[in-house]
């Protein structure tokens, strides 16, 4: 072979070996990318959109408290009522405190539990923890000093201290407060999602 056969047959081998590197390249490049996506989407399997697991939970707890509040203003109002009722004995407020601070002692249990998952709640959700939970601190004070002015006054506490009724009353505002403003941004968040659920079919931005 002549000099310019083996100079052309030179140029042809460095050819054939450039394209089997740029080959090899592009293959490790789309496996690298597959892998990738492989993993994102293994990802979102486990673990699924973010805070969604969170906020269930969230609305969950918040629905109990809600619901506890409830119980524990009706046990107000009938606490309310007992003082106006001058036969009535005083075991009879012992017993609904009683059932009372059981209620009282859940929801700040409840409380707690929201606040260890608060980093990952919804913005809604955060806002209404942000709100009640002041009410819950006042409504246990509350609780409790009626229990004790109740255990070391029961026979003049209807007649002689308005501290008492005052406590029933304090009671009674806080926990309808507390369940009212949970009420508030549970229908609050349900009118948004509707609303975001029907924005496309009116051809509408949700924002708009």
């Amino acid at each position: 072979m002549n000099y310019l056969g083996r100079t052309c047959a030179r140029k042809k081998n460095r050819t054939m070996r450039l394209r089997l590197w740029l080959k090899g390249l592009c293959g490790a490049a789309a496996l690298l990318v597959s892998s990738a996506l492989l993993m994102a989407a293994t990802n979102q399997a486990q673990f699924g959109p973010p805070n969604s697991a969170s906020g269930n939970k969230a609305s969950i707890l918040l629905e109990q408290i809600r619901a506890q509040a409830v119980h524990v203003r009706y046990l107000a109002d009938q606490l309310q009522a007992y003082e106006r009722d001058p036969n009535l004995a005083w075991e009879a407020d012992a017993g609904i405190l009683t059932r009372m601070r059981d209620q009282v002692n859940a929801m700040d249990r409840t409380l707690y539990t929201l606040r260890t998952i608060e980093g990952q709640t919804l913005p809604w959700q955060q806002k209404a923890i942000d709100r009640i939970t002041p009410k819950t601190y006042e409504l246990t004070s509350y609780v409790e000093d009626a229990t004790q002015n109740l255990n070391n006054n029961h026979e003049t506490i209807y007649s002689l201290d308005r501290t008492y009724a005052e406590d029933a009353d304090g009671i009674y505002h806080r926990a309808a407060f507390i369940a009212r403003s949970i009420g508030d941004y549970e229908h609050y968040a349900a009118a948004r999602t509707e609303i975001q659920q029907l924005s496309p079919e009116l051809g509408i931005r949700a924002g708009s």
